[in-house]
């Protein structure tokens, strides 16, 4: 009798110190500031590929001027966060840990991994590309509203302009070309941003190397 009680014991002692040992699912924290919050709901969607479709994952309420999302998914996936009643979408690479998305009225930065941190420095160079050609177009206007627009003068802009955003697109190809080994998730996202401030022979290229790590 004694036996099979110490037996008892023994054996829930170990169940005990089994189920303390049980992995924790891993879960995402999605916090969300923005300079447009107010009491609106805001959306967490996130993209399936393989549907060519988007999911809504949650949708929350602001609290103290914040958003949070929670929730577990897996592999890393594109997603992006809207609120309701607004066309922007704050796009992002969503994994299983705490993600900050900072919005203000130019440029959304989001920190939490090391693919967050590369797509936000595509972001930051698309605002100074964004800045630069709004600077050149403010030059043109300018030159026709004084009636003082010559040949060389349109010339030289378009010239700028021209350059500019081929700046931006040989970067974006370089930075992809580097990161998508590594990142694929992330540049698949981010060559769907920029696919339109892209050149066309740079679209063709960057689709070829996305397409080879999918």
């Amino acid at each position: 009798m004694k036996i099979s009680k110490l037996f008892v014991t023994v054996l829930t002692v170990l169940m005990i110190a089994s189920c303390g040992k049980e992995e924790t699912k891993p879960t995402y924290e999605v916090v969300f500031k923005s300079a447009k919050t107010t009491d609106c709901t805001a959306c967490l969607y996130v993209l399936l590929p393989e549907y060519d479709k988007v999911q809504l994952l949650d949708s929350v309420k602001p609290q103290a001027g914040v958003y949070r999302f929670h929730g577990s998914i897996g592999d890393a996936a594109e997603a992006f966060v809207r609120l309701k009643g607004d066309t922007i979408a704050y796009s992002f690479v969503l994994t299983d840990n705490r993600i900050t998305i900072v919005a203000d009225s130019s440029l959304y930065r989001i920190y939490g991994s090391r693919s967050n941190d590369r797509l936000t420095r595509l972001l930051s160079q698309k605002i100074v590309n964004r800045e630069s050609c709004r600077k050149i177009n403010q030059s043109y206007l300018r030159l026709v509203a004084d009636s003082t627009l010559t040949r060389t003068d349109e010339d030289s802009l378009r010239n700028l302009f021209d350059v500019e955003q081929r700046r931006f697109s040989k970067f974006v190809v370089s930075e992809l070309s580097r990161d998508v080994a590594d990142y694929p998730v992330m540049s698949r996202l981010a060559l769907r941003l920029f696919y339109t401030d892209l050149l066309l022979e740079d679209r063709d290229s960057l689709m070829k190397i996305v397409k080879r790590e999918e």
